[in-house]
């Protein structure tokens, strides 16, 4: 540190500054495999390290006696800032040439030694780092890396596989033997390169009967293009019937993250349990159109609140007891909402005497129920039932039968002869005799308007 400090036994007050000292360490290290033929270009990032340049580095494989080999190069990061800043480091990109190994097939161990120039005092520095590479043979086929090792008995875990010195460049004619089940044809969903020499290949796990390790057979035609290797089956977590209850009584899977992300182990999660008490409850939040002619076969929209599309598993939907198709199901964007398209369906007095008039079969006034029953895997074990109006209009259009002067609404028999004219001045009741039109109950007479040359009657 730096500051005006006393020598020691002097304990008068006094102020310092200190600089936080950096561990140089290796970062990565590409490739992680050199061919035993060839050799190759290896680069190694090291991170908090200053005042370095390709002249600094040298590097040593310790394997077996090689000499040294030095770096080609060595760079600055250019992403990162230089200085001593002890949140960002220092990082230097070097690379040196692993050469040729006469040995075969062996791990080399190899040491990257480094001097350099501490910028905080200007004093010069050694240090140096050990890390450890392949040599591979060329000659010989080889699995260098499988992920995950396990997998579920139900089937389904995306497997990848990295493949050295392999033939295969694509899918075709690809098939998998898990153990002693029969050839999966459709098993490898994926072949591409992804370094040089190495090949990636994914194949999809199928449903085995029990759990256990099994040798696993990735063939084309009578040839095997990949290394036998072992790959264990376990029995997944039983969140139905017990990992989930056992959260709670209002604990049920969640089914939609289930088939969205499956799990790939047999360990039991809470994020695929959902908590029923905390979910809001789906709602019919608006419906178009609002009504519609009793014939019905025309579409309607209803859109509901706290449902996702994707997780509706079934929908059953009457209009006053008639049935109504299901034509779709749509998400909204951005919102738990979702849309369902219902065609309406024709409402008849058999159907639903209490919706329509039994004596003109016209319809009424007064809104028919529509129940609609959604089963999600929100809530598996029990359907959510909601409800909302629908005004059915009538059959046919309606008609003027007659007029008459002098009578009530409640006493019709007192009416006169029919009679279509009302001197100027004059105020009169007038019956209206009507044909297909809603009947109005007094309660809702304030929804039927006649107006009288402009003026409301």
């Amino acid at each position: 540190g730096e500051g005006a400090c006393p020598a020691d036994g002097d304990y008068a007050p006094c102020s310092a500054s200190f600089r936080l000292a950096k561990v140089v360490r290796l970062e990565t290290f590409v490739p992680e495999r050199v061919s035993a033929a060839s050799g190759g270009d290896v680069e190694v990032t090291v991170v908090n390290i200053i005042g370095i340049s390709a002249g600094n580095f040298f590097a040593v494989l310790t394997g077996r006696d090689s000499g040294r080999v030095y770096v080609a190069g060595a760079s600055r990061d250019p992403t990162n800032l230089p200085g001593d800043n002890v949140i960002t480091p220092d990082v230097v990109l070097a690379n040196f040439v692993a050469p040729p190994w006469e040995f075969g097939e062996e791990t080399v161990d190899v040491r990257l030694n480094f001097t350099g120039v501490d910028t905080g005092n200007g004093k010069s520095y050694f240090d140096a780092l050990t890390f450890s590479f392949d040599y591979y043979n060329p000659e010989e086929l080889r699995l260098i890396s499988l992920n995950p090792t396990t997998g579920l008995t139900t089937g389904g875990n995306l497997v990848f596989i990295r493949i050295g010195n392999t033939v295969v460049s694509s899918t075709f004619g690809l098939s998998v033997v898990f153990g002693d089940m029969d050839e999966c044809f459709d098993c490898v969903t994926e072949v591409k390169p992804v370094d040089f020499g190495v090949t990636g290949i994914f194949l999809r796990t199928p449903q085995v009967p029990e759990e256990g390790e099994v040798e696993v057979v990735i063939m084309r035609g009578v040839d095997q293009v990949v290394p036998t290797f072992r790959f264990l089956f376990t029995v997944p977590c039983d969140y139905q019937g017990t990992f989930c209850p056992s959260l709670g009584p209002t604990y049920v899977p969640d089914l939609e993250a289930l088939r969205v992300n499956p799990p790939s182990t047999s360990d039991c999660l809470s994020k695929f349990c959902l908590d029923l008490s905390g979910l809001p409850s789906p709602d019919v939040v608006d419906w178009s159109p609002k009504g519609g002619p009793t014939t019905g076969n025309f579409t309607l929209s209803v859109t509901l609140d706290n449902l996702r599309a994707s997780s509706i598993l079934q929908v059953a939907a009457t209009f006053g007891g008639a049935e109504a198709e299901l034509l779709g199901i749509e998400a909204v964007p951005a919102s738990p909402k979702s849309v369902l398209t219902l065609l309406v369906p024709e409402l008849t007095a058999e159907v639903c005497p209490a919706c329509l008039s039994l004596n003109d079969n016209c319809g009424t006034l007064a809104d028919c129920g529509v129940d609609v029953t959604v089963w999600s895997t929100l809530f598996p074990q029990r359907p959510a039932s909601l409800r909302f109006e629908f005004e059915y209009y009538p059959r046919f259009p309606p008609l003027i039968r007659s007029l008459s002067r002098g009578c009530a609404l409640d006493r019709p028999q007192d009416c006169l002869l029919p009679e279509r004219s009302v001197q100027v001045g004059e105020e009169a009741l007038v019956f209206v005799e009507l044909s297909g039109f809603p009947a109005a109950p007094l309660a809702q007479r304030h929804v039927v308007r006649a107006v009288v040359n402009g003026t409301d009657g």
